[in-house]
């Protein structure tokens, strides 16, 4: 028992060393992994306080008068509430147009991005930046509509950085150690999310959405100008003599444009080959889905039904980000070695259910005290 042991030790230090040095030796993984580092705490800094300035910025169309928000009331005026009910209607609203914009555009950057992957990154950086820029404007002047930044943010959507990232990734590293570098990529932006919401405490909205601003700048120009391109020149030789035929055959503008906008389908006929894959793609929908409408509901709900602060948002975050850091980094690598990947997927989502289930019974209890009182 103890030579079993000894020898999966062994093993498992082994993995770490040789993952460890590939990382090292590799032709931009680490750069990667410094830009997803600032893009998560640029983007996590303001995570927090969006959904109170923009029920308060919805408020004053309802009659808030005043320079205090909606977060400072105890007991809060009809304006707040009806500013949060709309608020959360226009989250669920913007979020549905930027996966759409996903699902539309990220098999069509996919396919730019198999001739270098560094303009997509730069070109999703560069959104990035449009949205922390809007989100500034909306704290700074008062009169300015949600429009705005709601637009600006539904455009991220157009490149979805995690899908580069992992391709760039992917570019660098050796297939073995492909998951495990997955793994550490995402706990670099489970860190940012993490530790960047603590911000909160000793800085105001304005501040908050300058530090986001100049965090998410520098990931872009450091990607611009320190980040390499990670395609060879062999495999975008080889992928532009295997489009150069499509190219003589849409001729015309039009059609050209039609089998671009077809080639989301046409992506997904590739489902058809293996009901394996089948299955893991209605997973990752599911998946997916209920993600998105607890990453764009949840805030809004707590805010309003709870009572909860920016201050509790942070340490909400705080706790999710070290759980995530913990799974990702330290015990992703060795569950896949011990478990491998169809029992570990099949844990992750009864872990999911078994979250989402008792969540949703907290939240009832709270609905129908509310009710009572």
């Amino acid at each position: 028992m103890e030579t079993l042991h000894h020898e999966s030790s062994r093993r498992s230090d082994t993995f770490f060393r040789t993952f460890w040095t590939c990382l090292r030796q590799s032709n931009g993984a680490l750069p990667l992994l410094l830009v997803g580092s600032l893009l998560a705490f640029g983007i996590g800094c303001v995570v927090a306080i969006i959904p109170d300035i923009l029920a308060t910025r919805y408020a004053m169309f309802h009659g808030l008068n005043g320079d205090q928000s909606c977060d400072s009331y105890e007991l809060k005026p009809l304006a707040c509430v009806t500013g949060s009910e709309e608020a959360q209607s226009a989250a669920a609203f913007w979020n549905f147009v930027t996966k759409g914009l996903t699902f539309v555009c990220n098999p069509i950057m996919g396919s730019f991005s198999d001739h270098g992957r560094k303009p997509i990154l730069i070109s999703g950086l560069f959104l990035s930046c449009l949205s922390a820029l809007s989100f500034l404007l909306l704290v700074m002047a008062p009169t300015l509509h949600p429009f705005c930044f709601n637009i600006s943010n539904s455009l991220m959507g157009v490149v979805d950085m995690i899908s580069i990232m992992f391709a760039t990734l992917s570019d660098t590293i050796p297939t073995q150690f492909r998951a495990a570098g997955f793994g550490l990529l995402m706990s670099a932006f489970y860190g940012g999310f993490a530790l960047a919401p603590s911000f909160t405490l000793f800085l105001n909205a304005q501040q908050l959405a300058v530090t986001s601003l100049g965090l998410i700048s520098t990931s872009f120009l450091f990607a611009l100008f320190s980040m390499p391109e990670t395609v060879s020149e062999d495999v975008r030789r080889a992928n532009e003599e295997q489009r150069l035929p499509l190219r003589f055959e849409r001729s015309k503008w039009i059609e050209s444009c039609c089998y671009s906008l077809r080639r989301p389908f046409r992506e997904m006929s590739i489902l058809r080959r293996s009901l394996s894959l089948q299955m893991v793609t209605i997973v990752s929908f599911l998946s997916a889905m209920v993600f998105a409408s607890d990453a764009t509901l949840v805030l809004y709900y707590a805010q309003e039904r709870l009572n909860v602060h920016p201050h509790d948002f942070a340490t909400m975050f705080l706790l999710l980000g070290v759980v995530g850091i913990l799974v990702q980094a330290a015990f992703l690598p060795p569950l896949l070695q011990v478990m491998g990947e169809h029992a570990l997927l099949v844990a992750s989502c009864l872990c999911g259910t078994v979250h989402n289930l008792v969540r949703s019974f907290l939240l009832l209890s709270t609905i129908t005290r509310q009710q009572v009182y």
